[in-house]
């Protein structure tokens, strides 16, 4: 080979680098593609394929609740009738998929401590010790509780009105002139009732009211 055709021979470069090489940093070019595929947003074909998968399996809870269902009512009979759904199961929000069982009303079967406790953890709440029954008071028997009584009466406004005998505690009791609300009226004492005399007037309440006072009847510290 004369010295003219060495000179015109083009050198040959290696593919990947010799031992001896160091590895090249990828050209700005290179980078650049490569951070774009990183970033490079779902496409709404797989946000419609996600909404798709969401519905799915909506659909196939539903399938599967109301086979639940049907397989609870064939084991028990007619005694599945007496279950009622779970209130911490069934759900009105149409986000979050239903997942409904079912639970023995508590007149049916009394709910265990323990039970009463994880039900209230269950919703954020904390479990009251066990206290013991008060000897000076007890559930009032003329609304069983409730504070209010049923009137009858068509007028909505005047259906569900205070209890009387409990003044609207729902319990009764010789605590009930111990357990007065100190209403600080300035002085720290509650305001007195005006009662002529030693003896309260006839037709007048404990504390010396006329049925035509807006307050007659109602305990000292209850006035509104």
């Amino acid at each position: 080979m004369t010295e003219d055709e060495q000179e015109l021979e083009e050198p040959t470069v290696a593919d990947t680098p010799e031992p001896d090489q160091e590895p090249h940093e990828p050209f700005p070019d290179e980078a650049d593609e490569e951070e774009a595929e990183e970033e490079t947003p779902p496409s709404e074909s797989e946000g419609a394929a996600d909404d798709a998968d969401v519905e799915k399996a909506f659909k196939a809870l539903a399938n599967e609740s109301t086979r639940h269902a049907n397989r609870i009512s064939a084991i028990m009979g007619p005694d599945a009738q007496m279950l009622v759904p779970c209130p911490r199961c069934v759900t009105t929000d149409p986000q979050r998929p239903s997942t409904p069982g079912f639970i023995w009303p508590h007149e049916v079967v009394p709910l265990l401590p323990a039970d009463k406790a994880a039900v209230k953890l269950s919703i954020g709440e904390g479990v009251e010790p066990e206290y013991l029954k008060a000897q000076d008071a007890g559930r009032c028997g003329q609304c069983d509780g409730f504070g209010k009584v049923d009137t009858g009466s068509q007028v909505p406004t005047e259906r569900y009105l205070k209890c009387l005998n409990c003044q609207g505690r729902g319990w009764t009791g010789s605590r009930q002139g111990a357990s007065l609300p100190v209403t600080p009226n300035g002085a720290g004492e509650f305001e007195a009732a005006v009662v002529v005399g030693n003896e309260p007037p006839p037709g007048a309440d404990p504390w010396g009211r006329l049925p035509d006072d807006p307050k007659f009847g109602v305990l000292p510290g209850y006035e509104r």
